[in-house]
């Protein structure tokens, strides 16, 4: 008779408890409480990148003992052999302790005295501990706490399994100052299934002394983090316990497989243990519905409402939760400075809508159940002002940990594609243009900058993106332009002062690159920007991405409905019918192309593209994103010329219609300005 196995609190369950103490509960019951977490690991490696971090690490201690087993028993077993060494260097060894099992990234043992490593992908400047804190107070920074309290409970774990040692903890980060001295580092490390089908990063071939010596990652000593975090006594609901004792609350409560509950907050928008309507029909449940119904007293029928997580941009939400408020219908104008209620339908003449206004917008839609758009007058000045041809653009770029050529930093960026899309004045649409390097180990950057030059220079016609990040990649391309043309060896590069100028004259500079020169004169236009401003659809659901204002549009847009329902030819379809019906509904033309990632479930290609709309608040970058990890798996695993040349049609389709969705949006916009 097998053993149950033991419910042992990890690293990765702590994490996910202080993220939120319910998910503990939730967690590892996929077959009742459904996870919209990546189900593939090795697409999730992809995904999420960095996973060659970890090898690198490895890569820094010649010699080091590998515990690769993965079950309890057998990896305390070996690590306990191993450090009957008085100096020795392990990696992944197993400790235990009062229910509290860890695996260390990196343990050096010397004597008594032991270094504990724990590895991040995450970007750091330095070795200093003080950017960790907060400038005004002695505290930690939120964006750091997660790790360095991750690294924290394992030298609560180890200590505590080891009192005779003097454990000192260190997180090992991916130092942005550095730089890379070779080119092809990134390709020593890659990217498998093992025999059993998980992941694994396989190095093919040893470091050379200037990479060993680069501090590509740098160990930051958690000396003074550690102390604070101990003298902390506010984990928990109610802040009730301090760090020791909320670890040991977890452990007792993951044991019993009891819940914690927590009062709902905002983040409860990012629950990745929410089941959509085809697994509840099934009989899983939903660990986002469980928390709200025993918070909230909610009926099932009440997860038909909107709440006020849809609500755009708002930081007001925690502040209705604590209310419980939790619906659209609870909110009013006072909620949002008792803007004016809106009203006028799709042509109304209003100007830019600021930020409450268009909450509110959103909130009325929604209480008076319309489902109209509203466009606003003031967005036919800006059009006005537009100069012809139109150039719609949009880049696809990877900013890898580990970097891919000599003197690149790390998480610097790679624009490996772009598509380019022409409307002239008479309404004549094209795909003009594009760029695409697949190839394993080039760096894209100068001749993606040279190629877009050769698209844009013909005229002086007004060029558009969707969302900063644009903007960002071609300011990052001149600096590294800069650095480039003012070595000895410069000369490689005879052109770089001239795509110098021409990105400057398309670009504004960001806030790294204040001062340097003034906005372009051809200053790309973004039309995230218009839609936040000028155009609401509630078929968008709070959402300005790209990915959600597309169908919307099309849903809406008569003239759009008539002119793509025809087939259209162009550089990579033939034939192509964008618009199609289901149930009624205009589908989403994303979901007409064909799967980049064959072989995957249709949940986590899904999950890829939910991460290629619009960026995090406060954020000038794209998360993640189906053609990232495309990109990825070309330069970081084996594959065929077969697959690669598939792979390769299968990116220009994807951005073709990246542009083309940009063109439809405007052609919407402009038909009804017109009508």
């Amino acid at each position: 008779m097998n053993q149950p196995k033991p419910r042992y609190l990890t690293k990765s369950r702590f994490k996910l408890a202080n993220e939120c103490p319910a998910k503990l509960f939730y967690t590892g019951k996929k077959e009742v409480y459904p996870d919209t977490s990546f189900d593939d690991e090795f697409l999730a490696a992809l995904a999420e990148g960095g996973f060659q971090v970890g090898e690198l690490a490895k890569a820094m201690y010649p010699g080091g003992h590998a515990i690769e087993e993965l079950d309890y028993e057998t990896s305390l077993r070996k690590t306990a052999e191993l450090l009957k060494q008085e100096n020795v260097v392990i990696f992944e060894p197993a400790f235990l302790f009062e229910g509290l099992f860890v695996r260390v990234d990196v343990l050096i043992k010397r004597g008594n005295a032991v270094q504990l490593l724990e590895v991040k992908a995450k970007s750091c400047r330095g070795s200093s501990e003080t950017q960790f804190f907060n400038k005004k107070t002695p505290t930690i920074a939120s964006k750091w706490k997660p790790y360095v309290e991750d690294a924290i409970f394992q030298h609560h774990v180890l200590s505590g399994a080891h009192p005779e040692w003097d454990v000192q903890p260190y997180l090992m980060l991916v130092n942005k100052l550095a730089a890379c001295p070779t080119d092809g580092l990134h390709q020593k490390f890659l990217l498998q299934r093992d025999g059993s089908g998980r992941s694994a990063c396989i190095m093919t071939a040893p470091l050379e002394e200037a990479e060993l010596a680069s501090e590509l990652l740098v160990a930051v000593h958690l000396e003074e983090c550690l102390t604070i975090v101990r003298d902390q006594s506010n984990y928990g609901p109610g802040g009730a316990w301090d760090f020791a004792g909320w670890i040991a609350h977890l452990a007792q409560q993951y044991q019993k497989d009891e819940r914690i509950w927590a009062a709902p907050t905002s983040a409860c928008s990012k629950c990745q243990f929410q089941a959509d309507s085809e697994e509840l029909a099934a009989g899983q449940k939903s660990g986002f519905r469980e928390c709200w119904q025993k918070a909230f007293d909610l009926t099932n029928a009440d997860f038909e409402k909107q709440t006020v997580l849809e609500v755009w941009n708002s930081r007001s939400k925690n502040k209705w939760l604590d209310a419980q408020r939790v619906f659209l219908s609870d909110l009013d104008a006072e909620d949002f400075g008792n803007p004016a209620t809106p009203g006028g339908g799709p042509h109304h003449l209003g100007g830019a809508m600021a930020s409450k206004e268009r909450q509110w917008l959103q909130v009325c839609k929604s209480q008076r159940q319309e489902e109209t758009f509203e466009l606003r007058g003031a967005l036919k000045n800006e059009m006005d002002s537009w100069q012809y041809p139109l150039h719609f653009i949009d880049f696809e770029t990877m900013s890898p940990a580990i970097p891919m050529h000599q003197g690149c930093h790390p998480y610097e960026v790679l624009a490996f594609q772009f598509s380019h899309h022409v409307m002239q004045e008479d309404g004549t649409v094209e795909h003009v243009g594009e760029y695409i390097e697949s190839k394993r180990g080039a760096f894209p950057n100068f001749d993606f900058v040279r190629a877009l030059k050769i698209q844009l220079e013909e005229d002086d016609g007004t060029i558009f993106r969707y969302a900063p990040h644009e903007n960002t990649v071609l300011c990052g391309i001149r600096r590294q332009l800069i650095r480039e043309a003012a070595k000895p060896e410069g000369e490689r590069y005879p052109d770089a002062q001239e795509l110098i100028e021409f990105i400057e004259s398309i670009t504004h500079p960001t806030e790294r690159d204040a001062g340097e020169w003034s906005v372009g004169p051809r200053d790309m236009v973004d039309m995230l920007v218009m839609v936040q401003r000028y155009y609401f659809d509630p078929r968008m659901q709070g959402s300005n991405s790209i990915k959600q204002v597309l169908p919307a549009v099309l849903n809406a847009s008569d003239f759009l409905q008539q002119k793509y329902q025809r087939p259209v030819h162009s550089l990579n379809f033939t034939n192509q019918v964008w618009l199609k019906q289901e149930g009624g509904e205009i589908l989403d033309p994303y979901k007409l192309l064909p799967t980049l990632f064959e072989g995957f479930s249709a949940k986590d290609r899904a999950l890829l593209l939910s991460n290629d709309g619009e960026p995090e608040q406060g954020s000038s970058i794209h998360n993640g994103g189906a053609a990232m990890t495309a990109f990825a798996r070309m330069q970081f695993t084996e594959m065929t010329e077969k697959e690669r040349v598939h792979l390769r049609a299968m990116l220009l389709k994807y951005c073709e219609l990246d542009t083309l969705a940009m063109v439809m949006i405007f052609e919407a916009w402009r038909a009804w300005f017109q009508g």
